[in-house]
């Protein structure tokens, strides 16, 4: 749908795709930004949970330079992966309090300007149909003056037109 001057007259359509769309943010993707979150600190609490279970007890021997490679190799790891919890935990947080937290902004945002301007519509609506009843009683009140009177406005033209 493009958003031009063919649109003048489907002010009706438009409210009902902005409507849907204002509904999507609402629930979709707040409730997707809520859950994504959940998500992530779970996998973050799991991951630390899998280093502290599968980290070697032995720490005194944990810096000493006789300790084998692999092993050395297998601690980096284990404090890499924690490093990868810290990160999901970092996303996590984002997610659950700063998106969803603007999602939920926005979304009332435009739930207000759409307020506004249905309001606004209206009013013009309403004014409108106001004025359009005005220039019918004015037509009724120059047809009963003088009857001969060109009402439509391409006889006005022509007949009134200088030559």
């Amino acid at each position: 749908m493009s958003w031009g001057t063919e649109l003048w007259d489907r002010y009706d359509a438009m409210c009902t795709y902005t409507s849907n769309g204002i509904d999507f943010l609402d629930t979709s993707l707040a409730r997707f930004i809520s859950e994504r979150g959940k998500i992530e600190n779970e996998y973050a609490s799991k991951l630390r949970k899998l280093v502290n279970r599968f980290t070697p007890k032995d720490a005194a021997n944990a810096n000493s330079a006789d300790e084998y490679s692999h092993m050395n190799a297998y601690r980096q790891m284990l404090t890499e992966v924690g490093y990868i919890a810290g990160q999901h935990e970092v996303l996590a947080d984002s997610f659950q309090k700063e998106n969803y937290r603007k999602v939920r902004d926005n979304t009332k945002k435009f739930k207000e300007i759409r307020r506004l301007n249905m309001e606004k519509r209206q009013k013009n609506s309403k004014e409108l149909k106001q004025l359009y009843s005005a220039m019918e009683k004015s037509k009724d009140k120059l047809k009963k003056f003088s009857p001969s009177f060109p009402i439509n406005q391409r006889q006005t033209k022509t007949s009134l037109s200088f030559k």
